[in-house]
């Protein structure tokens, strides 16, 4: 989709692909979206206020709070990581985050390597590893963590309401608020907010390994990684792996 086109840093695009100027990138792409998502339902952004002891180093945030909408450009996470699993079916990820977010995006992807890698992921449950790489033609997933209105954007006709994250194939889109902040409905049921990154990082990937949603199996059961836990984690308990 027009949104995933990869960019370097020294070449700032738009995310349909315009060649964009230092001086008019963020107001630029910041009124082209403005009237291109529904606000977000009064029932959810009643709940958004959580808890304030996020430490600023977690995931690559900076501390601040995440912006509405960043500059709609995006930096590729530069370098290489093997698959620690080479026996098994190689998924290469690239990484890349928007400008003008307060996000480190080289602490992200280590941190999103780490979730993807770890033996309670889709590893053993797919027999897969993950690999990272810096270049689009190797990559079989493309992984951005952006502002809620670049997601919505990025996201197309999957509508995030600027809350929610979204994957599907190769495109994998993170709401950069959701990583700030956590969701309220996981949070309000005893989740951390490490806990919720590496639950949407496990679930958008498990949407791009083909895995539809899941249901809440019995009350007070982790919950399926796939049960959309963003929204409701029903009668069950958080839960962020594939294999916990």
């Amino acid at each position: 989709m027009a949104g995933l086109l990869l960019i370097s840093p020294a070449r700032m695009l738009d995310v349909r692909g315009t060649a964009l100027s230092e001086v008019d990138k963020g107001e630029t792409f910041s009124s082209a979206v403005a009237e291109a998502f529904t606000p977000v339902p009064a029932s959810i952004a009643a709940g958004t206020e959580l808890r304030d002891d996020l430490a600023a180093e977690n995931g690559g945030w900076q501390g601040g709070e995440m912006p509405w909408s960043g500059y709609g450009t995006f930096t590729v996470v530069p370098g290489t990581v093997a698959a620690p699993e080479p026996a098994r079916r190689e998924i290469s990820v690239l990484v890349r985050a928007e400008d003008g977010i307060p996000l480190d995006p080289a602490a992200f992807a280590k941190q999103v390597m780490e979730i993807l890698n770890d033996p309670r992921g889709w590893g053993p449950v797919d027999g897969v590893t993950f690999s990272r790489t810096d270049v689009d033609a190797e990559a079989d997933i493309v992984l951005t963590l952006a502002s809620p209105a670049t997601t919505e954007v990025l996201c197309g006709e999957l509508p995030t309401n600027g809350y929610t994250s979204c994957g599907r194939g190769r495109p994998v889109n993170i709401n950069g608020d959701r990583w700030v902040e956590g969701a309220a409905a996981f949070m309000a049921a005893g989740g951390t907010i490490d806990e919720y990154r590496t639950y949407v990082i496990n679930h958008e990937i498990g949407h791009s390994l083909s895995h539809p949603h899941e249901r809440c199996p019995a009350p007070g059961q982790p919950a399926p990684v796939m049960l959309q836990q963003t929204l409701t984690v029903g009668s069950c308990t958080p839960n962020g792996w594939p294999n916990p």
